[in-house]
Parts: C-alpha cells; structure tokens; sequence
C-alpha cells in the first residue's frame, strides 16, 4: 500500500507565505470602523460643536439683517467663504469635522481651492464635512424667528464620530449633540443619511452634496 505523504517544511512556510499576504490584502482592502478611546472622541465631538456654533452664529445674524441665505447644503456655507467672512487656512480648516477620516482642506486642495466658488452652477460636497439645509426648497424654509429646526449637521456619523450621532445646528443659535440610540432610537448599527428618505424625519431637509 502506497502511503501518504506529509507535508515538508518547504510547504508549511510556502502555505504561511500565502496565508500572511491574503490576510495583508485584507486589511488594506476592507475598510476597518475607526475605534475612538473615550477621551478622542470627547475632544472631537466638543472641537466639531464648537465649528458648528461658529457657522450657527453666521448665519443668524444673516438672519437677523433679512434672512437666511437661499443655498443648499454645502453652498450654505461656502457663501461665507465667497462672501469672506471665513477666508485663511485656520478659517476654512473649520469647514472639516477632526474627526473626518474621508475630507480636509488637503485634499480639496488648500486655500486655493475656495478662491473661486461657483455657487450657482457647482455643488461642493468635499469641501466641507458639514450638510445644511436646502433653503432652495419652499418645503424646507425657515421662518426668521423660527427655533429648533436642523440647519445644518456634520454630515456623515459613521466617518465623523464613530457612528455614535451627529453634531446638529438649529435655527435659532443652539447646537446639540444627537446621539442616535438615546435621541433617536435607532440602532447603533444603523447608517444615517440626510435628504428625502433619510430614517430621521428632522434630516429629510438637509443636503451633503
């Protein structure tokens, strides 16, 4: 009777050689969920409401010489770059969540990139890590001594604040945290999106893009 044979050095490394760069690509090609330590995500998500607060308070007193600015999403707040009351590195550097892992002001290309905006013809969706509100649309106005109504949110929880919850703007000069297991109910698991069909009727009216 012919017998097996077993497996020779040479195969045992050539078999590890193969496993170690299958479990290489892996890691390089599926995306791994930041995991954020306690304090990270604190100093985050208080450096994240302190950008809103500062955008909150443009566009109330916008409010308060007329209204609103008629933009949607992104180019709500890129109309106080054009308009130049946020111009320099450190200004437009607020216009990215720190915890953003997919847009910065790198990667847009610098200051140079907002030196001339198109409001009316280009959406500008990496040029911030924040959506606003379409103020185009007559079913998401805000009336001027409107409060509580989301005007603008750090768009995209799983990529800003490890898929906890949003930093959320509202008419009127408040800025909240919403957690989406506590104030919204949901899943933590659960992606959420802005516009139309967002699972959170408050966000059906802002836009990222």
């Amino acid at each position: 009777m012919r017998r097996s044979r077993g497996f020779s050095t040479v195969d045992l490394v050539t078999l590890a050689g193969a496993l170690g760069v299958l479990v290489t690509l892996i890691l390089v090609l599926v995306p791994n969920k930041q995991v954020l330590t306690r304090q990270e995500f604190e100093l985050q998500k208080v450096t994240c409401m302190n950008n809103v607060r500062h955008f909150v308070g443009l566009l109330e007193m916008e409010n308060e010489r007329g209204s609103y600015p008629a933009y949607s999403g992104p180019n709500l707040l890129l109309y106080f770059v054009r308009k130049g009351e946020l111009e320099g590195e450190d200004a437009l550097d607020l216009l990215f969540c720190p915890g953003d892992e997919k847009e910065s002001l790198d990667q847009v290309g610098g200051v140079e990139a907002y030196r001339n905006l198109d409001l009316t013809e280009r959406r500008y969706g990496a040029y911030t890590s924040y959506a606003c509100r379409d103020l185009r649309a007559p079913r998401c106005a805000v009336n001027r001594r409107a409060r509580n109504a989301v005007v603008l949110l750090c768009d995209d929880s799983a990529d800003h604040h490890g898929g906890k919850g949003f930093v959320v703007g509202l008419s009127g000069g408040a800025v909240k945290w919403r957690d989406k297991v506590d104030d919204w109910g949901l899943d933590p698991d659960t992606r959420v999106r802005v516009g139309e069909g967002s699972v959170v009727p408050e966000l059906r009216c802002l836009r990222a893009e």
